[in-house]
């Protein structure tokens, strides 16, 4: 069972399909839904770009890191798109660089593309 770091760069987005057209955008992204890290809200709807880095511990090679980008309302959080990538992929490849399409939350349509960067490294552990 691999044991390493996952460092994770939530780079940018396009065609995000934002409603509130004063809306902020950011990304939520975890392995475990209890612990969520997220980016700072950038105000360019369509486009964002939040170039941000993130790490995990990965220990064992299942399950998905997942991604959720939402609108940053006054009131609460509007849902606006989602996907997800097997870790194991990124472990088998050490490396993982895509355009990622986003489905909305209630997965019936795509909303945009975000661009993922992720490298895995082992530890001598």
């Amino acid at each position: 069972m691999p044991h390493g770091t996952l460092e994770v760069v939530i780079a940018e987005g396009r065609r995000i399909n934002d409603q509130d057209a004063v809306g902020k955008n950011y990304v939520e992204v975890y392995l475990d839904k209890n612990y969520k890290l997220r980016t700072t809200t950038t105000s360019n709807i369509n486009n964002p770009i939040w170039n941000e880095r993130f790490t995990f511990e990965i220990h064992g090679s299942g399950g998905s890191i997942h991604f959720e980008i939402y609108d940053d309302d006054v009131e609460h959080k509007d849902p606006i798109g989602k996907c997800k990538v097997k870790v194991k992929y990124v472990i088998d490849n050490g490396h993982y660089d895509k355009w990622v399409k986003l489905t909305h939350m209630s997965e019936l349509s795509s909303d945009g593309e975000i661009h993922i960067i992720m490298k895995f490294e082992v530890s001598n552990v």
